[in-house]
């Protein structure tokens, strides 16, 4: 009798309970619907945006890949449409990566002219490395790869102007990583220890010396001036040399024979 008691309480709660939600939609009925059809049109817009991101950033990808930056004229133009990518792209990853191919490839194509270093596409890099470091604070891989990259542009700025301070700013960053905990179980780390121990050797003004210029020997009407290089002079055995050449110039004695038993 109390199993059966139960039952009909139950049924009668769930009768109430319909018939309460019957009339409040009779009541509220148009409210309720403005209600549903406001949830389907934000759920609706959201999976769109969502699609539409997830279609950019493919398309962003996709463009990424097919950028050409064979040879500083042609890289030039590649760097300017992953700057303009990178800026328009709000997804993290392409962003991560798309600075540090922006950096490291302009700082590829700086070296590929003439010495000195390209000062513009130096400047590309140095640009792309600081904002690594300021949209990624977090992260390991864009610390090192900032770090190092930043370095880098110190030793290319110092070719261009053969100003010493580039070398304390290589220092600088070369030791925030090699300082960071983060940084230890990384090549990071390693790298940049080497890069210090050879700071003096690379952070050097090298001068070639100017052309050797001569008196050549008395000819019948005259002497002639003529330029020769030094290494064409030890091309030249020391006991052919004309005397008045010898006299300028510090060559190695020439050694002598040894003595026959």
């Amino acid at each position: 009798m109390k199993a059966e008691r139960r039952h009909e309480l139950k049924e009668n709660e769930l009768a109430h309970a319909v018939e309460t939600a019957k009339g409040y939609l009779r009541e509220h009925g148009a409210k309720v619907g403005l209600l549903i059809v406001a949830v389907i049109a934000v759920f609706s817009v959201t999976t769109i945006a969502v699609r539409s991101r997830a279609a950019t950033v493919e398309e962003a990808w996709r463009r990424k890949s097919t950028l050409d930056f064979t040879g500083p004229d042609v890289g030039k133009q590649a760097l300017a449409a992953l700057g303009t990518m990178a800026r328009e792209t709000t997804d993290n990853s392409f962003v991560l990566a798309a600075l540090m191919d922006q950096g490291s490839n302009a700082l590829r194509l700086a070296r590929e002219v003439e010495l000195p270093p390209d000062l513009e596409l130096t400047g590309k890099a140095e640009d792309a490395f600081e904002q690594l470091l300021a949209r990624f604070p977090q992260s390991p891989l864009a610390f090192g790869v900032a770090h190092s990259g930043l370095a880098t542009v110190a030793e290319n700025l110092f070719v261009i102007d053969a100003d010493r301070a580039h070398k304390e700013e290589a220092r600088t960053h070369l030791t925030a990583i090699v300082d960071n905990p983060g940084m230890r179980g990384l090549p990071f780390y390693r790298m940049a220890m080497d890069r210090l121990e050879s700071l003096d050797s690379v952070f050097t003004v090298v001068r070639f010396a100017p052309a050797l210029v001569v008196e050549a020997p008395p000819a019948e009407e005259g002497s002639v001036k003529q330029t020769i290089t030094l290494d064409q002079l030890r091309q030249v055995p020391p006991g052919e040399l004309p005397e008045n050449i010898k006299k300028i110039i510090d060559l190695p004695p020439k050694p002598e024979s040894p003595e026959e038993p």
